[in-house]
């Protein structure tokens, strides 16, 4: 399984796997309810948008399909010139999704936003927005909607840099190192996209951060207004809590409702679970651990 996300509901799950196939669960229960078939390689990640009843799900063949969520019905396909290791869709009122590739031959990774329109039913896509190599530090890990109005794209690099993006015009609008080493994986808060957690394979670390800090004078335990004056603006990341863990880590979600407020009380730390993240050794090195020890294998 290489990726795992839930409905609105709480009662469905789809999961990713490098057995090409995209499968939607009922939860608790376990029953598989759907199969999404057609990738020709690995299946990377995958994105629902509950609205429009539809799922994009993308893989190692270089594709993005576009999925009816009901009853798993291909509507269309995007091609790109490398592996698509993340998709996304915006929570705006277009149907835009974002997603980034590897490079292939002479053709660079790039981050592209494409935007869908149903004409008679028929689903078609452009891309309106695409950032390549070498604006791109690197082939992005992930890409990601963030910003008061999930305006600013938002790409994930391996070296440690997350990147922010004018969604519409494709220009940079800052560049931060939120980790000295391997960056794993950035998650947004629904409720509030200016609030971001990243974790690190190699400093063991998570870190929440935020993205527009309170203005001067402002308490900064209340809620950030969303006023007109952010719209537009650039993201200013402040580092707001870190915690160290006991092994590398490879995922971090953080709680989907989390506001300003909560995520800026130091006194609800320890009493109030805001992130979670997931690690542990790598396979490869266990054999190397020594009979009796702690191999953190988990």
């Amino acid at each position: 399984v290489t990726y795992i996300a839930f409905d609105r509901s709480g009662s469905e799950i789809y999961t990713c796997g490098k057995d090409k196939l995209v499968i939607a669960w009922k939860v608790p229960e376990g029953e598989c309810l759907r199969k999404f078939e057609g990738h020709r390689g690995a299946v990377w990640s995958c994105s629902l948008n509950e609205d429009e009843g539809l799922l994009l799900t993308c893989g190692a063949d270089n594709m993005v399909f576009l999925w009816q969520a009901k009853d798993a019905v291909k509507l269309a396909e995007v091609e790109m010139p490398g592996v698509v290791r993340c998709v996304e869709w915006s929570n705006g009122l277009c149907l835009r999704f974002a997603c980034c590739s590897n490079s292939f031959k002479a053709k660079p990774a790039a981050a592209s936003v494409y935007e869908l329109s149903m004409t008679a039913g028929a689903p078609s896509s452009r891309c309106c927005t695409s950032v390549e190599e070498p604006r791109l530090p690197s082939a992005a890990s992930q890409v990601a909607w963030a910003g008061p109005y999930r305006e600013w794209l938002c790409t994930a690099h391996d070296s440690g840099i997350v990147v922010f993006w004018n969604s519409l015009t494709g220009s940079e609008l800052a560049r931060v190192k939120v980790h000295e080493d391997t960056l794993s994986k950035v998650a947004f808060s629904a409720l509030d996209g200016r609030l971001m957690a990243t974790c690190g394979r190699n400093d063991m670390e998570v870190r929440l951060w935020c993205l527009v800090p309170p203005k001067e004078g402002e308490d900064s335990g209340s809620d950030l207004g969303l006023d007109d004056e952010l719209e537009g603006g650039a993201p200013e990341p402040t580092l707001m809590r870190n915690f160290t863990c006991d092994r590398p880590l490879n995922c971090v979600a953080i709680k989907q409702t989390l506001g300003f407020t909560e995520a800026a009380d130091e006194a609800a730390a320890g009493g109030s679970c805001v992130m979670l993240a997931g690690g542990g050794q790598d396979a490869r090195d266990v054999a190397l651990v020594g009979a009796g020890t702690d191999d953190q294998f988990e």
